[in-house]
């Protein structure tokens, strides 16, 4: 998406630009949230599970030692173009109200709460390639070199939405380079 606006000369090749201006990357939101104690456990839950509300649910401190936790809103499509837009702390305050629904208590026990939006980033402009109907068709030309540019990254790799992709594409294209 970031390419969409960098101007190069020469021009990229037809095919290369309709890639670029078409392919579409997901949005996505993780929200971290630091908590005191782990009062879901007393309850018997361990921190994971999926919401109706349109996030998944995550403990990355599960199975570490200490009383203080983290929990993780992992939240895509839908709910993450939803706390996109929305500024300053209203987003902030809507996913602590939705993790609070899904995990009763996170607000007497929360300490910091911290947000990544993947479509936010100047960097990125979005998580993943989610290739809409007929475009994965365009395959080859993602992955083909224009000149002296090698692409990389998931979206040019047979697991697009995963690191492990955007590995081995960078091994590829450095190998060929």
């Amino acid at each position: 998406v970031v390419l969409r606006s960098i101007a190069v000369t020469p021009e990229w090749s037809a095919a290369k630009r309709k890639v670029i201006d078409g392919l579409y990357y997901g949005p996505v939101q993780r929200i971290t949230y630091q908590v005191s104690e782990r009062y879901w456990q007393r309850g018997g839950l361990n921190g994971f599970g999926s919401s109706d509300k349109g996030f998944q649910v995550w403990h990355p401190s599960y199975s570490k030692p200490g009383r203080c936790g983290l929990l993780q809103a992992y939240g895509f499509e839908k709910y993450a173009a939803e706390l996109d837009r929305l500024t300053g702390a209203a987003g902030v305050e809507r996913a602590i109200a939705d993790m609070d629904e899904v995990h009763p208590g996170l607000r007497q026990h929360l300490e910091t709460v911290i947000t990544k939006s993947w479509s936010n980033d100047r960097f990125q402009r979005g998580a993943f390639v989610v290739y809409q109907p007929g475009q994965q068709k365009w395959y080859t030309d993602i992955c083909r070199r224009e000149g002296q540019v090698w692409f990389a990254g998931e979206h040019a790799s047979g697991w697009p939405g995963w690191m492990q992709g955007s590995i081995t594409s960078g091994i590829k294209a450095a190998r060929e380079i």
